[in-house]
């Protein structure tokens, strides 16, 4: 039976690594911790956006993804830890990630803006099942999908696939999430 229960965030810091800035995470959350997350991606005819209200701070010694991140510069370059990214449950280099037709919307992210595919070969951040132990949810339910640093507004639509517990490999199409309300 299905168990992807939507996608949530959390703000982590603020302030960092300038005045104004805050820190989200946003997580796709399941109620089976037998179910893992296994794609991020874009499809003909369901786009992939992450979008905000002002850009979004990339570290120059960081990366558009995760498993570019070196956990280990934080001491040196405390920056780094704001950095924003996206994922499947790691946040560094540990974490087992692919990607396949990524490229310009990683780059355009990493000059601050969008991160968006829409074409008719599509692209995706993706694991391979039972490869990447954070793909399962953790205590919580949750799945990392991305850390995101901005002073404006967040607005995401991805698609999701992944591999429940009897086999199957459900796919959530365009969900949305705006944050924060600043209403």
């Amino acid at each position: 039976q299905p168990s992807y229960d939507g996608l949530t965030y959390e703000l982590v810091a603020e302030d960092q690594p300038s005045v104004g800035m805050r820190t989200y995470r946003v997580y796709a959350n399941f109620t089976n911790p037998d179910d893992q997350l296994s794609a991020v991606f874009a499809q003909d005819g369901n786009p992939l956006s992450i979008a905000s209200t002002s850009p979004f701070y990339q570290n120059e010694n960081g990366g558009a993804f995760a498993n570019e991140i070196n956990a280990a510069l934080f001491g040196v370059i405390p920056e780094l830890a704001y950095d924003s990214w996206v994922t499947i449950g790691g946040e560094n280099s540990a974490v087992n990630l692919n990607q396949v037709g990524t490229d310009a919307a990683a780059a355009a992210f990493e000059g601050g803006g969008e991160f968006a595919i829409d074409n008719a070969l599509g692209g995706s951040w993706f694991v391979l099942p039972d490869l990447e132990p954070l793909a399962f949810p953790d205590e919580n339910g949750r799945v990392l999908i991305a850390q995101l640093t901005t002073m404006g507004q967040v607005d995401m639509t991805v698609n999701l696939q992944y591999r429940a517990e009897n086999g199957e490999n459900p796919q959530v199409l365009n969900e949305n999430l705006v944050f924060p309300d600043l209403a």
